[in-house]
Formats: C-alpha cells, structure tokens, sequence
C-alpha cells in the first residue's frame, strides 16, 4: 500500500483542515488569493459592469474579462465569484472569504446556483438561500454533511493506524497474531 503526502492532504481539506498553514482558499504553494474584483478592467468597482462581467463569463462567455474573473481563487468562475463582486462593490471587505451555499428558486436560469447568500436573496437572483456549505444537484439544495469533531478524531486515529502499519510492512515486521 502506498499512500502520499499528497493523499492525506487531500483528505484534510475534504475536512475544513488546515495543512502547513494552507487552507482551503489557497492553491497548494501558490500564496494568498490577491481577490481582485474589477473584472472588466476599467480601474475601479463599477457595480453593475463588474457583476455582470463576472455573471457572463460564469455562464460561459468570458470576452468581457480583462482581468481573471475567477476572483476567489478556487479554479472556477462560477456565481460564488459573481457573489463576491457584487460584495466589493457594495464596500465590504474580505469578500473573498463569505461563505457560500445553494441558492433556490432563482429568477434566472439555472434555477439552483452556488453563490452568496446576500446575491442570492438581493440583486439578480431573488431567490431562497438554502445556508451555507449546501450544494446543488440539479435544481435541488443538498446539505454537504460536515466534519464533526470525533470524526476528525477517527480520522487522525484511522490515518495513524494505517501509516503504523505501513511502516511495519516496509520493515518487514509483521504483527504477532
């Protein structure tokens, strides 16, 4: 059995943990996300134009952005991003770090999206925000079940017991029966 430190790191993100000091909202080595909003590239937060920038390129045209409309940094344009635009443009800071979840019953289409909850139940959508961390799955919220803290524990307990037991194998001792 080979497992890499890769691998496990994996496993603690799926779980909301912190490795080395890199957290979910950064890519691995790549530093902090610079969570820029101005989107279309004119110099400033216009509100509306940034939004909209952000909304065209999530539904799949993208000759608008000037600059990188994934503004959170996840790999994605997606409405989250639109959710965090529209944030900056309001005033607000740290944007990039709102949490997001499922937004039902949307006046546009699709009719279930992952954003923000005040771009969900405000601005374009008008919808029902479902809370946060929920995914879509169709037009459907599913509550994405969370870590609780003795899983973690099993977790870290079941890691420990298989790289023991790695160790063991690659030395050659073999437990007593």
């Amino acid at each position: 059995m080979r497992i890499s430190f890769l691998g496990i790191r994996s496993l603690f993100l799926l779980a909301g943990i912190s490795v080395f000091g890199f957290g979910t909202s950064m890519s691995w080595g790549a530093g902090i996300c610079p969570c820029v909003t101005d989107t279309d590239g004119s110099g400033g937060m216009d509100s509306i134009t940034d939004v909209l920038t952000t909304k065209d390129c999530a539904e799949g045209d993208c000759s608008s952005c000037v600059n990188d409309c994934d503004v959170d940094c996840d790999g994605d344009v997606d409405y989250v991003d639109m959710g965090v635009v529209s944030c900056s443009s309001q005033g607000f800071a740290n944007c990039c770090d709102l949490p997001s979840g499922a937004c039902i019953g949307a006046d546009t289409l699709p009719t279930c999206v992952v954003t923000t909850e005040v771009m969900c139940t405000q601005n374009i959508f008008n919808g029902s925000y479902a809370g946060d961390g929920t995914i879509c799955v169709g037009d459907n919220a599913v509550t994405v079940p969370a870590a609780s803290g003795w899983g973690l524990v099993g977790l870290a307990l079941l890691l420990l017991t298989v790289g023991c037991l790695t160790l063991r194998a690659r030395r050659g001792v073999v437990p007593e029966s």
